[in-house]
Parts: structure tokens; sequence; C-alpha cells
């Protein structure tokens, strides 16, 4: 059953209204909104999906940073790993960007996207550019399968690629920007100049 509680700053006035669910064969699950509609909405949608049995567990996902998924991988999958000091490398990079604080539950195409430009802006090869992102992804996807932290989508998950290293490295930064914003779904157009790159309007 699910249960709506008033949750009170100091002064005794109303904040927010937790809503929490239990099922048999289910872990408690609740989370907390402004209005006690949204609150009724979300509880009567996951009693919804524990009957039907597709439930999902999304606290993860809301409790979780990418910068603190990204550290995990790092320490308990990428050490596994062959190029475990190259991979390390790149991936401390990536959880020195404002992207780390962003939980997963929030995480969007577009923060993916503003991901990318900030590294191609830095000028980092394509190559590389591309090799961070598909990190991303699969340290989402290992999260997803191997640890519980459930997310909709996966908001990294493009099928990119670069040319080798030696190709004209500005349009081949418009051509990665192009392919991970097809891939996405996000309508960006694109100019080279002598200035270099820039977006000239985003839908």
């Amino acid at each position: 059953m699910a249960t709506i509680t008033p949750r009170e700053n100091r002064e005794g006035q109303v904040i927010g209204y937790q809503a929490k669910v239990r099922r048999v064969g289910h872990k408690p699950v609740s989370k907390t909104f402004e209005k006690k509609k949204d609150a009724e909405r979300w509880a009567k949608s996951v009693e919804t999906d524990m009957d039907r049995r597709v439930f999902l567990d999304h606290s993860q996902a809301d409790s979780t940073t990418l910068g603190a998924l990204l550290r995990r991988y790092r320490e308990e999958v990428t050490r596994t790993k062959r190029g475990a000091v190259q991979e390390a490398g790149h991936l401390i990079v990536v959880e020195d960007d404002e992207i780390c604080l962003r939980r997963l539950s929030a995480l969007s195409p577009q923060d993916i996207a503003s991901y990318r430009n900030r590294m191609l802006a830095c000028d980092y090869a394509p190559v590389t550019v591309v090799r961070r992102i598909n990190l991303i992804a699969t340290a989402i996807a290992n999260g997803r399968r191997e640890w519980g932290i459930h997310q909709p989508t996966n908001p990294a998950e493009a099928k990119l690629t670069a040319r080798p290293k030696g190709a004209d490295r500005k349009r081949e930064r418009v051509e990665v920007i192009r392919q991970l914003d097809a891939e996405l779904g996000i309508e960006v157009e694109v100019c080279v100049n002598r200035h270099g790159i820039r977006a000239l309007t985003q839908t």
C-alpha cells in the first residue's frame, strides 16, 4: 500500500510530501515531491508497475551522481582490464568535469552533448572525446546490469566513431558533433570558420 506523508521544516511549515510504497515481494520505495498530487501520481504509477511485474527501482539513480558511478567503475571494473592504466586516465579526466555533478536520473543527451562541446573546445582530439563518451555509456550500462542502478535509457549510448589521426581535425570535430547529435536526437546546425567550431541553432 502507499502512504503520503507531509514533510515539514523546523518552523512546522509543510515543504513537501513523501510517497512511500510497500508491497510484498518488493523493497519499500519512497520519493519526495513538492506537491501532494505529484506524490499521489507517482505512488499510483509504482503500484501499477509492481502489479504488472515491470517495476524497476530508480532510487539509486536518483541518489547517485555520474561522478560516483565512474569512480566505482574505475575502481571495480577498469582495474581488472588489460588497458587499465589508459582507461583509468580517461575516466579521471571525465570525473573532473562538471557533468559528473549530475545525478544519473537527471542526466540527459543534452548534458552529453554539452560535455562533448567542452572537450572539443579544450582541443582534445575527436577520437579521444568519442572514447570518453563511450566510456560513460559503458559505465552506465554496467551500473544498470551489475549494480541495479536502473535508468529508463542510457543518455550516453550512441554508436560513435572517429577517423584516424592525421585527418582534418577541425572538420572531424564537426563530423563527431553531427554524429552524436543525430544519435541522441538533438538537432543542431554547426559551422566551421577561421575561429573554429560553433553551434548556430539548437532545438
